[in-house]
């Protein structure tokens, strides 16, 4: 049984209100638009009734369709109660297959069939929506109508008629009874899932509004129309919904659903289908491509569609392990393109365990890593703040690569949180140690969002025999200190202690630097605050193989 529906109106009106009265001006323009209203509700009612006499049928509904004032005619049928409910759906389904018209008289049928609805006694409003139903059903399907399809071959979009179909079979859902409702609710979900990306937004309620407005129903419908040729904004649509409004079972058949489509698309028959799609816009491009071409077309289409469809419609539903292991999976196999690989690891933010980080921390302490992809590894096992895994990663932080030193310092920071900070500065390398500004400043950044702030161990620290330790604690208390830290950094002033590292000016030394951050306490200063440092430059990567002229990627359907 499907819940009550709270369906949105067709149009909103939203007035402003104040504390004072409405003017005389406004109370009386108010007043005239009632007046109107109540006139046009009135004129319309005494039009009904005029036709109580009067012997009316099919024929007649279907010939005031192409006359100037038929449509007031059929309104005037439809809301009558001496006809019969079967005259009065066909009264009803006219106004639906009647296009809208700005003249000789404005008319706009569904907008007139919202309007009647609520004028008609309940029990044979639910029985003219009754009789109603097998005729919308079949003009929603566009039975009777032209097959189109684009010049590729692929099925058009919904006509004028179909939309406005499904548009009315909306605005009858919160009108019908129980049974029929359900009758509908199906027809609506099967329109929408049939071409969801080409059907989304056709009509007056997009797919997204129809969704909400149904609820769970629709989200456990939506499971079955997952499939792995839809476009990939589609894909994530529908992923998306199915995760926002799905109950477990849906959530749980949607997540394996997604699973099963990663995997076909890298499957052999999907390569298949993508070769077929590339030859045959290349041919109507009228583009040669040699068969080494097509393969790399066929292939970069291929991630193209994982990686901005599929792996980003499994992030809606990992809220299910089903998902996160094929997405941990896809992370670590070193057979997957390294921006796959990567996507995959993001989709699974905030969903690894402790279990996971185990598999994650080889991945992150091998060298051989591609740079996103280790990038990725350590934002994971940072929030799954696993502190048995941090020594693991200490000897990193002796290595010559100033870029996987600081994210160690980071993790351990993330992870372990003020307690980490001697054991880092313990085991920072000082000996010919040269430090970047940036990774110092990076540090003492990210000390600063430790909470509580560990600011009297970081007062410790401005008297480490450490000049890079000295700095560290300078720049902390330059952003989180106050006046009342001048006096402590004043006593370094006159330390000589240079800076050794690319990027710093020269002369630098601990006391210029701390004179400066003195300067910005005091408000003299302009402190730089960066969101995150720039210890150095990702490592390079080799360029890219010239790309062919590739077809463009297919819009799968």
């Amino acid at each position: 049984m499907l819940p009550e529906i709270d369906l949105p109106p067709q149009t909103h009106i939203i007035v402003a209100v104040s504390d004072d009265l409405p003017s005389a001006a406004f109370r009386g323009k108010r007043a005239m638009r009632s007046l109107s209203r109540l006139l046009g509700a009135l004129t319309l009612l005494a039009f009904a009734f005029s036709l109580v006499g009067c012997e009316i049928t099919a024929d007649d509904i279907e010939r005031w369709k192409g006359t100037v004032k038929g449509p007031r005619k059929i309104v005037a049928v439809l809301l009558a109660p001496k006809y019969s409910a079967e005259l009065r759906s066909k009264a009803a389904l006219a106004l639906v297959e009647m296009a809208s018209r700005p003249e000789p008289e404005p008319f706009e049928g569904l907008a007139q069939l919202q309007r009647a609805m609520p004028l008609i006694e309940e029990a044979k409003r639910q029985e003219i929506i009754h009789m109603m139903i097998p005729r919308l059903v079949a003009l929603m399907r566009g039975e009777g109508s032209p097959v189109r399809s684009n010049p590729d071959g692929t099925p058009a979009g919904p006509t004028e008629l179909q939309t406005r179909a499904k548009d009315a079979a909306f605005t009858l859902l919160s009108h019908a009874a129980q049974p029929d409702r359900q009758q509908l609710t199906q027809a609506i979900l099967q329109w929408i899932a049939e071409d969801f990306n080409g059907r989304s937004l056709a009509g007056n309620y997009s797919a997204e509004q129809v969704v909400q407005a149904i609820g769970q129903p629709a989200a456990a419908f939506l499971v079955n129309a997952l499939n792995a040729r839809m476009p990939p904004e589609a894909l994530e649509k529908v992923a998306q919904l199915i995760g926002q409004l799905g109950d477990a079972e849906s959530k749980r058949a949607g997540a394996a659903r997604l699973v099963a489509i990663e995997l076909e698309m890298e499957s052999p028959a999907y390569g298949q289908w993508l070769r077929q799609k590339v030859v045959e816009q290349a041919e109507a491009q009228r583009t040669t491509l040699t068969p080494e071409q097509t393969n790399r077309v066929v292939e970069h289409n291929r991630d193209q569609l994982i990686r901005n469809g599929a792996l980003p419609a499994m992030k809606h539903l990992a809220s299910e392990r089903a998902v996160v292991d094929r997405l941990l999976a896809i992370g670590l196999s070193a057979q997957a393109p390294a921006e796959r690989r990567a996507a995959a690891l993001i989709a699974a933010k905030d969903r690894l365990t402790r279990a996971d980080a185990a598999a994650l921390t080889p991945l992150a302490l091998n060298g051989q890593t591609p740079v996103d992809v280790r990038d990725e590894v350590f934002d994971r096992i940072a929030e799954i703040r696993d502190p048995s895994v941090l020594p693991q990663f200490h000897p990193l932080l002796v290595g010559e690569d100033i870029r996987v030193r600081w994210r160690v310092a980071e993790l351990m920071l993330q992870v372990g949180g003020a307690a980490q900070i001697p054991e880092l500065f313990t085991r920072l390398p000082s000996r010919e140690a040269q430090y970047p500004p940036g990774e110092l400043s990076g540090i003492a950044s990210r000390i600063g969002t430790l909470s509580p702030l560990p600011t009297e161990v970081m007062r410790g620290h401005l008297r480490s025999p450490q000049w890079f330790i000295r700095i560290i604690a300078i720049r902390f208390f330059e952003r989180k200190g106050s006046a009342a830290d001048v006096p402590s950094l004043e006593q370094l002033t006159a330390d000589t202690a240079p800076c050794v590292g690319e990027g710093w000016e020269a002369g630098s030394t601990v006391g210029r630097i701390a004179t400066g951050a003195i300067e910005t306490l005091r408000g003299g200063g302009q402190q730089a605050r960066p969101n995150a440092p720039s210890p150095a430059p990702a490592p390079p990567t080799a360029p890219p193989a010239p790309a062919p002229t590739p077809a463009p990627t297919p819009a799968p359907r």
